[in-house]
């Protein structure tokens, strides 16, 4: 069985204090991403503190290990 490995390939990082615009700009951003190549995957971590959201978004590929 081929071994695979993660590739990164960019990293965005969105911070908002209103709730429909942090999901719209997290949503836009992956959609971006996954139209670029149907192969891009995106990892997403999320933090809050109080009102204010921030998403850590990470593109990657998965590629055989040579």
């Amino acid at each position: 069985m081929s071994q695979m490995r993660k590739v990164y390939l960019e990293t965005a990082m969105i911070v908002s204090q209103d709730g429909a615009e942090f999901q719209n700009l997290v949503t836009q951003k992956i959609g971006t991403w996954q139209n670029e190549d149907s192969r891009n995957q995106v990892e997403v971590q999320f933090s809050a503190n109080g009102a204010q959201a921030i998403a850590l978004l990470l593109k990657y590929k998965m590629e055989l290990a040579i």
